[in-house]
């Protein structure tokens, strides 16, 4: 059982390190969804985000075979495994960085928090509905962990600074609810080929 939660924590923290990569840099693609330059998604969404709604997603994989413990589990380990490797980089590059090469500390601390606490709310609440109609489980659990998730993350980096922030947020709010939507039918796909371990409901 542990090597497993290692070998499932190492697969979220290639995903969490891609996204560490990625921080930095807007997701341009969010351009289209927002005419209003003041409004558009880009002003707080990355290319991160990506990286780590795949990492979510997969999470709610990681709950449906073995369950919401081993998910936790792996959730929280992936993420300290993160932490080591991108400190050990840090200490590496750390005489050749220069002031605005890295997203402020705010910034990181509040992406990693959203992301680990939405992650747990998810595979939780998917476990907790497993049992139910097919959909529901993945929905609610998609539902529930992006919403913490965006309320986390726009509320502890915006909030006290200038800018139409609570906009920012239901803008979140929504497209994070269509990604959970969008991925029941995946899920629905991919839940012939993942399948429960003995002693674990779903369908």
């Amino acid at each position: 059982d542990t090597s497993r939660v290692l070998g499932l924590a190492a697969a979220i923290a290639l995903l969490n390190l891609l996204a560490a990569l990625t921080l930095d840099l807007p997701l341009g693609l969010a351009e289209a969804l927002g005419s209003n330059s003041a409004l558009s998604p880009s002003n707080w969404l990355r290319l991160a985000d990506l990286f780590m709604i795949a990492a979510f997603f997969g999470s709610i994989l990681i709950a449906r075979r073995y369950g919401a413990d081993t998910a936790t589990r792996a959730i929280v380990i992936g993420w300290v495994f993160t932490i080591i490797a991108v400190a050990a980089e840090l200490a590496y590059l750390a005489p050749t960085l220069e002031p605005g090469d890295l997203p402020s500390a705010r910034f990181a601390l509040v992406f990693v928090l959203s992301w680990l606490v939405g992650g747990v709310v998810a595979v939780q609440m998917f476990d907790l509905a497993r049992s139910t109609m097919w959909w529901r489980a993945p929905l609610y659990g998609g539902l529930w962990g992006l919403s913490v998730q965006s309320a986390v993350f726009v509320v502890g980096q915006f909030a006290g600074l200038v800018g139409p922030w609570p906009n920012w947020l239901m803008s979140d709010l929504i497209l994070k609810a269509v990604a959970a939507l969008a991925f029941v039918p995946i899920y629905g796909v991919l839940r012939r080929s993942v399948r429960p371990r003995p002693g674990y409901g779903g369908k």
